[in-house]
């Protein structure tokens, strides 16, 4: 099954998806198919923006989990064992259906509301900014209480990535994330994209970058290792890019179940190895 892999003798790692685009009617549909995929677990996407954002404190979480068939089952110790290391109850225990907030910011004040989002009950299990000007982007480095920035990577960057400001937010242990369903919709949406990832890569260093699908419909959901093809298109290679569909997205996961006060987890899963650079690329158009 495509869920399970050794990325190294003994070690064992589990797939994530931790970024499908939350439609009532959709759900089930895409549950169905992250699970025949593989997947360990996705994270179901609730975006708010405008309005919306401005009313946080009285934003209620429309996600609520699928129906799971038989066949999320046969792994069920593996993934109870990953439920429990995030401090998440029994009910994840074949099949991690997790609920994540993204929050598209303009300015210094809607990062201030965005900060806000941890207070919000039933709490995200994933909390995830996108910034849409320079001045947000230069309230996020300065303060932000998020787990993913994920950049408009999709259209021309109204800011310039310096190597100091994401060395801030990595310190924070956040992760930057590259979705790949704008690459699906649109050739001149895809060739901005891989401009602007090899950018992020040029900083990062290659590493502390998730893949997720974006997806919005069945059509744009991709398997793990489809992901893992994409991250090799990007510059990233072999081991590496499973990382970007398994490790990564746990570390997100962590960093948030971290400051939900979960005794149950730790700091850092056993064996990943924080000092890895990825093999680079050219990236191709």
């Amino acid at each position: 099954n495509a869920s399970l892999h050794l990325d190294r003798p003994g070690r064992l790692a589990m797939f994530l998806d931790v970024n499908v685009a939350w439609d009532s009617k959709r759900a089930q549909g895409l549950v169905d198919i992250a699970v025949r995929f593989g997947y360990a677990g996705i994270a179901h996407t609730v975006t708010l923006h405008g309005a919306k954002l401005a009313d946080l404190r009285g934003h209620q979480c429309p996600i609520s989990s699928c129906k799971l068939g038989r066949s999320a089952e046969q792994f069920g110790p593996f993934r109870g064992n990953l439920a429990a290391s995030l401090g998440l109850d029994s009910e994840f225990k074949t099949f991690l259906q997790l609920r994540r907030l993204t929050l598209n910011v303009s300015d210094a004040a809607q990062v201030a509301v965005a900060n806000q989002a941890s207070q919000l009950q039933p709490a995200y299990h994933l909390v995830a900014v996108r910034p849409l000007t320079s001045d947000a982007w230069r309230a996020i480095c300065e303060h932000s209480d998020c787990d993913v920035i994920t950049l408009p990577l999709d259209e021309r960057l109204p800011f310039m990535l310096k190597r100091k400001d994401v060395d801030v937010l990595l310190k924070r242990g956040c992760i930057f994330e590259v979705e790949l369903a704008p690459a699906l919709r649109d050739a001149g949406r895809r060739r901005m994209l891989l401009a602007n990832v090899e950018q992020l890569f040029h900083h990062t260093r290659g590493r502390h970058v998730l893949l997720s699908s974006g997806a919005a419909d069945a059509m744009e959901m991709r398997s793990p290792h489809d992901l893992a093809n994409f991250a090799a298109v990007l510059g990233v290679r072999g081991a590496l890019g499973l990382k970007s569909v398994s490790e990564l997205p746990y570390r997100a996961l962590q960093h948030r179940a971290m400051r939900r006060g979960c005794a149950q987890v730790v700091p850092k899963p056993v064996g990943v190895a924080d000092e890895e650079d990825v093999e680079m690329g050219a990236a191709c158009t």
